[in-house]
């Protein structure tokens, strides 16, 4: 579990948290670990020996919402986010446009791949989603006769794809080939 303090309406701090989150799940993506997990707002204490808290104990109960390797807003981060939308004229200009993706379950998640594009769009970092595609396709081929397991990863594949075909013209070579059913994502907003 990770505490991060915010004040305010939390918007700066939440978008520090998902870029970290972010950057940390790719890291942990490309070298073959798949996480899921949930980000909370409410009241925490931390210290050395104790953790407590109603945040912590959303987290706790939406990581198990979380079921594929994502980490998702529960609803007091998803509440926050919505509010922090009506900020800008259009979603399409709000930094959490980037920052996450909602499912088809209607949960909004972090979208780690875009950290990739942290060097802007002219300069990706393809090595990494390259890592990312050959990761989940070999755990595609792992767990070919684990149906519970292999969902998970076809579930990481079609939202590897779903990142590739928002930008056509730079990640189309990327794409994994799986014959399983789409899975619908769509940008926040």
């Amino acid at each position: 579990m990770i505490g991060w303090p915010v004040r305010g309406d939390g918007e700066s701090e939440l978008g520090s948290i998902f870029s970290n989150i972010a950057f940390f799940q790719l890291r942990m993506a490309t070298n073959g670990f798949f996480l899921r997990g949930a980000i909370s707002l409410g009241d925490a204490y931390v210290d050395d020996v104790v953790v407590l808290g109603s945040a912590f104990l959303e987290a706790y109960q939406g990581e198990a919402q979380a079921r594929n390797p994502r980490i998702i807003l529960t609803d007091t981060a998803n509440a926050a986010v919505r509010k922090h939308l009506t900020y800008y004229s259009h979603p399409h200009y709000a930094p959490q446009y980037s920052d996450l993706y909602q499912d088809s379950d209607e949960k909004c998640f972090v979208n780690y791949l875009e950290t990739i594009l942290a060097a802007g769009e002219e300069c990706p970092f393809f090595e990494e989603l390259q890592k990312h595609k050959d990761n989940i396709t070999q755990r595609l081929e792992q767990f070919h006769s684990d149906s519970k397991i292999q969902a998970k990863y076809i579930w990481a594949a079609n939202y590897h794809n779903f990142f590739c075909d928002q930008r056509p013209h730079h990640f189309s070579d990327y794409k994994i080939d799986i014959s399983a059913p789409k899975t619908l994502f769509r940008r926040i907003g």
